[in-house]
């Protein structure tokens, strides 16, 4: 009797225990943001019964985060493993549909609208959307540690943007020259990007080689004879390079899906990327999408009808195109989920960023969307010609004293309030392309004392339009 009685109260014990679990059940916690919304749509009206047996895109890189969440949740419509297809950007959506490799995807809402200016054979209006989906998250969302603790990330830095003028490898340095010379310093506090530009034809020092050339052939010795000289003359330390080719930039542009922008004028090229002038290209004033080619020819010709200042002038489209390339970074971030580390790559071809920084440089062009301000200073150079008769640009004094402060500033948040130049320097300018010389305005003007939070009382002329011959 006394074994029966301890029998059943283990057994009462027992059952009181079980009901103890099942009234605390565990309670799924809240999440704490959504990420989305993504759209599940199909090229037929479809319901999420019929997808059972149908083949389903998800985006092999940018959504990988998401893409178990995804798995599991068609696998509740009844799509196997086997139906699920894995494209490698947003861009294959279109093909996959007319290759009939698949008969619905997933896609991020805010891609919709970028990847239909990708691609015109996207048509958004023929597709159906049979759900939408938005995924939860139940950790906080943090930018990877080591991004963070990358100096790229905290502090600002300097990189020489150059671009060789051939249909070459970007690491080419045999008989070619250089076409663009930027200087970029990029703020990632700030969010504020300082370039300072200078024609190629510029008389230069070579620190590596003691002579005094045309800066565009220093690219024959390599990019550090580049990177040297132009720091010397700067006085500034350029531990950054990227180096293009017409073959980069051109490939570089089409998979970017083209760049929209606002030309200055109506220009008419003198030749092509090959140098044929029997096809040379033409582009009508306005805002224009333009393509490897004629983004390239915009980029680099000088000759056209009406262009200020031959070389001073292409100095400014090439900004120009840097510049929108920048802001639709800016305005869509997304855009980067949708070229991929592909196009980083090839735009990072020819550079000594590592692996590492390149992960950075993404993370940096995403918080762009936050807001970002460019200020642009061109070098003004006086035409001259050496003893032997070559024409060469010869950098003004007071030229080359304004871009030595703007950098300064822009690496260091500091500025001499006895600087001669004081308001030239303090003077932010985005350049809006080199338009017909007859029109002295070139671009928007703005007070860098806002950037910096700089307390210096002086006046800074902010209605007046620039004169070309002063910037």
């Amino acid at each position: 009797m006394k074994k029966f009685c301890i029998v059943l109260l283990c057994l009462l014990l027992l059952a009181g225990c079980g009901q103890g679990a099942k009234d605390e059940e565990e309670v799924p916690p809240e999440p704490l943001g959504y990420d989305g919304p993504y759209y599940l749509m199909s090229s037929e009206k479809l319901t999420t019964e019929e997808l059972a047996g149908k083949k389903v895109a998800l985006q092999k890189y940018y959504d990988s985060e998401h893409s178990e969440y995804f798995a599991e949740l068609l696998k509740g419509y009844g799509v196997e493993e086997d139906d699920i297809v894995y494209l490698g950007s947003y861009q294959s959506i279109p093909d996959a549909i007319k290759d009939g490799m698949i008969d619905a995807w997933i896609i991020n809402s805010k891609i919709i609208d970028v990847l239909v200016d990708f691609r015109a054979d996207y048509e958004k209006e023929k597709y159906y959307q049979i759900e939408e989906i938005n995924v939860p998250y139940y950790e906080e969302k943090t930018i990877d540690q080591k991004i963070l603790d990358d100096p790229l990330y905290n502090e600002p830095f300097a990189v020489l943007i150059t671009g060789i003028d051939e249909h070459v490898p970007p690491n080419t340095t045999k008989g070619v020259r250089a076409d663009v010379l930027h200087l970029m310093v990029v703020d990632p506090v700030r969010h504020h990007v300082t370039t300072v530009s200078f024609p190629r034809d510029s008389y230069v020092y070579s620190v590596n080689y003691g002579y005094s050339d045309k800066v565009n052939a220093f690219i024959q010795h390599g990019i550090d004879d580049l990177q040297d000289s132009i720091g010397d003359v700067l006085e500034i330390e350029i531990p950054y390079y990227v180096q293009e080719s017409f073959t980069t930039f051109v490939d570089m542009i089409n998979d970017l899906g083209g760049v929209w922008v606002h030309v200055p004028m109506d220009v008419y090229m003198d030749q092509d990327s090959t140098r044929n002038v029997y096809e040379p290209y033409s582009v009508d004033e306005g805002y224009v999408k333009l393509y490897g080619e004629w983004a390239l020819a915009l980029a680099r010709n000088r000759k056209y009808n009406g262009i200020y200042g031959g070389d001073f002038g292409r100095n400014r489209n090439q900004m120009l195109i840097i510049n929108e390339i920048i802001a639709r970074v800016a305005k869509t971030p997304e855009i980067l989920d949708m070229v991929g580390m592909d196009w980083l790559y090839k735009l990072l071809v020819y550079t000594n960023f590592t692996d590492d920084q390149i992960k950075t440089l993404i993370q940096l062009g995403k918080d762009f969307s936050k807001g970002y301000t460019v200020d642009n200073y061109f070098i003004k150079c006086a035409d001259d010609s050496t003893e032997s008769g070559a024409y060469i640009a010869r950098m003004k004094g007071y030229s080359l004293s304004i871009a030595r402060s703007k950098l300064k500033l822009a690496l260091t948040g500091e500025i001499d309030p006895e600087d001669p130049y004081l308001e030239d320097v303090l003077l932010g300018y985005t350049t809006e392309g080199a338009g017909d010389y007859t029109v002295g305005y070139l671009g928007k003007k703005y007070d860098l004392r806002d950037v910096y939070d700089l307390k210096i009382d002086t006046e800074l002329d902010l209605e007046t339009e620039y004169d070309i011959e002063h910037q």
